[in-house]
């Protein structure tokens, strides 16, 4: 049974990734919505609000309204948009990384036992300082996309070019 389920996720995987690349509209809302959806949960989980433990599913509306408006924005903003995804995409691989090969992804772990809304693990000191890491990685990273790599450079004309 558990193959069944991995390889629904696998085709419904590669047809939604499929349909991000041959839609690039598609592809940004769906990577912006992503972002939103991702971010207010890591936020949710590292303030821990009792209210929001009795009810999940102010967790998910939440999530889910942030996720639709930062897709919007990311089709407004588009080059803002993946400079703000990949710095917070980057910062979280790489805080998830050290987190992996310190505590063997506690971190993570919390936060997935946040979203199942059955989490009595209390982070650690040291979860508790990977998230300011994230932040400060994921801000690194913005500046250095923003004011170094990123100056002058717009994708959309390397898209005519194809």
């Amino acid at each position: 049974m558990p193959y069944v389920a991995l390889a629904a996720a696998v085709v419904v995987g590669i047809i939604v990734g499929l349909l991000t690349i041959c839609i690039y509209y598609v592809g940004i809302f769906l990577a912006g919505a992503s972002i939103g959806f991702l971010v207010p949960w890591f936020i949710l989980g590292a303030i821990n609000v009792p209210f929001l433990r009795a009810h999940f599913y102010v967790i998910i509306i939440i999530c889910a309204v942030v996720a639709i408006i930062v897709g919007i924005v990311a089709l407004i903003l588009q080059k803002w948009f993946f400079i703000v995804g990949t710095s917070i995409l980057g910062a979280f691989i790489v805080t998830w990384g050290v987190d992996y090969y310190i505590e063997l992804g506690s971190m993570v772990y919390y936060l997935l036992l946040f979203a199942e809304n059955r989490s009595s693990l209390k982070p650690c000191w040291y979860s508790w300082t990977m998230m300011p890491v994230f932040f400060i990685l994921a801000l690194a990273g913005f500046l250095i996309q923003a004011f170094v790599t990123g100056r002058k450079y717009d994708h959309k004309k390397e898209m005519k070019g194809m």
